[in-house]
């Protein structure tokens, strides 16, 4: 059926994964059906939507964004978009610690600010971003000294390679940007200011990251587009996430060009 049966067996296999967890729940008492629990159900879906709207939004616009960046690597040819592919799923892997610091740091900044001890989802938040620096900074080794075998193994054909493992090499000194950025989005939810994060994470793709790809294209080429993602997006990603978490309490830093932006940008509880 070729991609039309990779997106059957998707679907079947999430049906049948929450089909088995739906039984398992009724069947071990975890789950049971009464209709007493939809008292408030209004109140609760509306703050829920508060933060849940804006959240879902936040994940959406970097595929998007990344769509209309394939397309300036369309621009240099098929071979540059076969490599930046192959890249970028090399990439989606390597993600996965970052990703799972972003779903893990929501809870605890949560419960942490609910208990009235902000101190200690400022230490969260630290600690956490920290941990993305310097796990970025170890995969920046590894990628730049196995760029050539790992690009090898994703991408189809000499030409292909080479590009993904110009992409993994340059781009992989901002990796920790990213993670910075994913991190403080679910940080400031947690806060209850999703819509912070998802503006956060649409100036990185639209005022900064799309824009100057096709620049960068159109200038330098293929590294013009790295130098966009790289020197340029993650590594403003950075600044935002620390500027937007210091004028929401996330963090004390005393930073000058921290500290001034965010106190003008500071919310009015």
């Amino acid at each position: 059926m070729g991609i039309d049966g990779a997106g059957l067996a998707t679907m079947l296999a999430r049906t049948v994964g929450f089909a088995g967890l739906a039984m398992f729940a009724f069947w071990s008492g975890r789950l049971c059906l009464n209709l007493g629990a939809l008292k408030g159900f209004g109140g609760s879906l509306r703050k829920i939507v508060h933060v849940g709207g804006p959240a879902a939004l936040s994940n959406a616009i970097n595929p998007a964004g990344m769509a209309l960046v394939t397309s300036a690597v369309a621009v240099v040819g098929d071979t540059a978009v076969a490599g930046f592919g192959a890249a970028t799923r090399v990439q989606s892997l390597v993600f996965v610690p970052m990703l799972a610091l972003s779903a893990g740091i929501g809870p605890v900044v949560g419960q942490a600010w609910g208990a009235e001890t902000p101190e200690r989802a400022q230490a969260t938040v630290r600690l956490t971003f920290w941990l993305c620096a310097g796990y970025g900074a170890a995969l920046c080794g590894v990628l730049w000294a196995f760029a050539d075998p790992l690009a090898q193994l994703v991408a189809d054909g000499q030409a292909a390679a080479e590009l993904a493992a110009q992409y993994l090499r340059v781009v992989s000194v901002s990796f920790f940007g990213y993670g910075i950025l994913i991190t403080a989005n679910a940080a400031m939810n947690a806060r209850d200011r999703a819509l912070w994060s998802m503006g956060l994470s649409a100036a990185r793709i639209a005022l900064v990251y799309v824009p100057l790809a096709w620049v960068g294209v159109m200038l330098m080429g293929y590294p013009g587009i790295l130098a966009a993602a790289a020197a340029i997006a993650n590594l403003a990603a950075v600044w935002g996430a620390l500027v937007l978490c210091q004028a929401v309490g996330l963090l004390d830093l005393k930073l000058p060009g921290v500290s001034g932006p965010a106190r003008r940008l500071q919310p009015a509880d």
